[in-house]
Formats: structure tokens, sequence, C-alpha cells
């Protein structure tokens, strides 16, 4: 089975230091991985010196691992250029797999790519303030050991919507409001959804969200379903009275039926003025505009007057397309949209060559597939069904019955 990882960030937000304690809380052996990671100090020493710890540690009760880098040194300013030259050193010193080292990569570029947006300069002009001390490539390279310790790889990753708290942080550049702009940008090119929180303080540190991009985790508003196998905690730096500081990391199978994460966005509008036929010629219209599904409600509305609720389904890219069909082809005034994730079943869609009623057809059809590519449902095309049933003078029941036993026949040899 494919193995997912779930990062819950809507509580204490995410830091590097808590995704590398949770990481560590994972693992059997965690000392013996940051023994890897000292054999770097000297690499990394123009950056700073630094010791690193893990250690149990409890926030509101709730127990979990905690990783600590006490630096000393370093200026904590350094350009853009030497900040990736000596991390990506170390990564090669440490004796990362390749997956590891490219997580490290994206982790810098990705970095300095933000880091540019938010000044207005060239990636190779950046230079890099709190971000370029050694805490920041400790935590990326902890990151990228215990993920590859834990084999986590080949997982997918997905994480909730992120907290960041209030207030403001102290940086170089003065105050700024929490979340500060490296971290929006991030969480920007990511699609992550941020929220805030009553506590004043930086839940979400540019160096966690980061980690969570390079990592490839996806923002999902619903945990994804899975087996669940092992949970890990890492606890942040500080005590907050209104929550527990921690992060959580699942990490689980995905079940036996193959689904998968898709993003849709619902049109709703209600209409209470216009005739039957509109309606009625309203499905063909929104179809050719892209909609996926399309469901008129009857209702009553104001005033106690007949009414209709008129729904559809449209993917991201396209939804203002049929919003606005919506609008001209009723004369609403208004459509209420709401982005919503929901879960798909792996499909395929083929033509198939069928033998019915003594004659040959080619039919096209959707089957739904099961997670070892078992073909768990036939459904074949309207249009086609319907053209066999005249060519054949059979009821159109009885020809859907017949076609759909042989496209899953034929599907099921190949």
């Amino acid at each position: 089975m494919e193995r997912v990882v779930y990062f819950t960030c809507s509580v204490a937000g995410v830091s590097g230091d808590m995704i590398v304690a949770a990481l560590a809380d994972l693992c059997p052996h965690p000392e013996e991985v940051l023994d890897r990671l000292r054999k770097a100090s000297h690499t990394l020493s123009p950056l700073g010196s630094f010791k690193a710890s893990i250690s149990e540690a409890r926030r509101r009760g709730v127990r979990g691992k905690r990783f600590e880098v006490v630096r000393s040194g370093g200026r904590g300013h350094v350009s853009a250029t030497l900040f990736a030259e000596v991390v990506e050193k170390a990564a090669s010193e440490v004796g990362l797999s390749s997956d590891a080292y490219s997580f490290v990569e994206k982790f810098v570029a990705q970095l300095v790519e933000a880091e540019a947006r938010v000044h207005g300069v060239e990636p190779s002009d950046v230079e890099l303030h709190e971000l370029g001390s050694v805490d920041t490539a400790v935590d990326v390279l902890a990151v990228a050991l215990f993920t590859d310790e834990l084999g986590l790889w080949r997982c997918e990753a997905f994480c909730s919507e992120i907290a960041v708290g209030s207030g403001f942080v102290d940086t170089s550049h003065g105050k700024l409001p929490i979340p500060p702009p490296i971290t929006s940008e991030v969480a920007k090119k990511a699609g992550y959804a941020l929220v805030g929180s009553p506590a004043k303080a930086e839940l979400a540190t540019p160096t966690g969200v980061l980690a969570l991009y390079a990592l490839g985790a996806k923002y999902v508003p619903l945990m994804p379903s899975m087996k669940l196998s092992r949970v890990g905690c890492g606890c942040g730096s500080r005590e907050f009275e209104e929550f527990p500081n921690v992060l959580w990391v699942l990490v689980g199978e995905k079940p036996p039926a193959s689904v998968g994460f898709s993003e849709v966005v619902e049109l709703e509008t209600t209409v209470d003025d216009v005739p039957g036929e509109v309606v009625g010629g309203l499905f063909e219209e929104l179809f050719e505009r892209g909609a996926l599904d399309v469901v008129v409600i009857p209702a009553l509305g104001k005033k106690n007057r007949p009414a209709y609720v008129v729904k559809a389904l449209a993917k991201p890219e396209n939804y203002s397309d049929v919003a606005l069909g919506l609008m001209q082809h009723l004369g609403t005034l208004g459509v209420r949209v709401q982005p919503l994730q929901r879960y798909v079943a792996e499909r395929m869609q083929a033509k198939v060559s069928i033998r019915a009623f003594g004659q040959s057809f080619l039919v096209r059809v959707k089957a739904v597939l099961g997670s070892d590519g078992r073909v768990l449902r036939v459904k074949p095309e309207y249009e086609d069904v319907k053209a066999i049933s005249k060519a054949v003078g059979k009821p159109f029941a009885e020809v859907w019955r017949v076609v759909e036993q042989e496209a899953r026949r034929v599907l099921e040899k190949r």
C-alpha cells in the first residue's frame, strides 16, 4: 500500500525544530541520526557553531520530543550564495540519499527565491539575515536526515491549515506583522491556507513552512483517509496557556480503495422568478462552459414563492466561466462560491470493442479501479448505449446491462 504523511499544523503552527522533533519521535534511535548531523559542524562553521540535542518534553500535559539548537558565533547575515554553498556541502558530508539532497536543494532555492521577491532584488543579490544563521542550516539538514532514516520520501505528504499566531515579530528590518512577508510568500506559492491564532507569537516560522513545501506537502482541508500506523509529536520552544504547543506528524497507509484529492469549486444561486423551461435549458449551457455537475433543487423562497436552488461544480481554473453562465442564463444577480476538496476514486476512460446482439460496437466507458488495479465499476457512455439500442431495436435498460457486462469482461482481460 502507498504510505501517507500528514502534518497537523492547525493548532500550534509549524517550525523547523518542531518538524525535526516530531520526526525524531518516530525514529527508534534519534541520537544516531544526530551524530551524523554533528559531523557537519566544521563545514557549517562559517554560519556559526552549534550544539544540537533531542530530549523528552511536555506542553500542556502532552508529551513529545524537543529538538534544540544552541548556537554561538556566526554573523546571521550572509549572502545567499555563501549560505547555499555551505549547506549543500554539509549535505554531501552527512551522507544523504539523492531524495534528501534534492530536498535540501529545493529548500535553499525556495528560500532565496522568496527573499528575492520580498526585497525586489535578483536571487544572486539576496542577503540573508535571521534565516542565514546556523539554526536554519541545522534544521533543514536534520529534517533531511530523519526523513531519510524513516524512509518517507516516497510517501504522499499533506498538511492542514497552518496557524500563524498574531502580533508582531522582531527582525533586522524592525517589527513586522505576523505572518512576516517571507512566510506569506512561501505559503502563497505552496497554496497553503493560513489561519490566525489568539497566541501573541509567531507560530509558523519561515523555516517550518519552507520545510513543508520542500517535502512536497499539499494543503488539504480534511485529514486524508489512512490506516494510521505511527504518530510523532514535536514540541515547540514555548509554553502557551491556550493550547499545547506541539506538531503531530501522522504516518499511515492509503485505504484499499484507490482514492485521491481533487480541488473543485461549488457554485450556488437561488432564483424564484425564472420559468421552468429556462431552468431546463441551463444544463447544456453550463456543461459547455466546463461544469463538472449541475443540480437543480425545487424549494420555497422569499414570501413562500416557489424557487429553484441551482448548484454546479467546476474546476478552479474555469469556475468563473460557469458562474458567468449562471448569471447570464438565469438573470441572477449573485452566485455563492465555495472552494471544496473531494475524494475522487481512481478512474480510467477508454474505448472498448464489444460483441453484443450479434454485432460489434465501439463503446466509450469510464471504469473505477481499485488500488490493486482491479475493475470495480464500469459505466458506459449514455449516447453510445442509446445509439446501440436504436440500432438493435432493444430497450435501453436491456442494452445498458449487456454493454456494461461486456465492457467489464473486456477490461478485466487487459
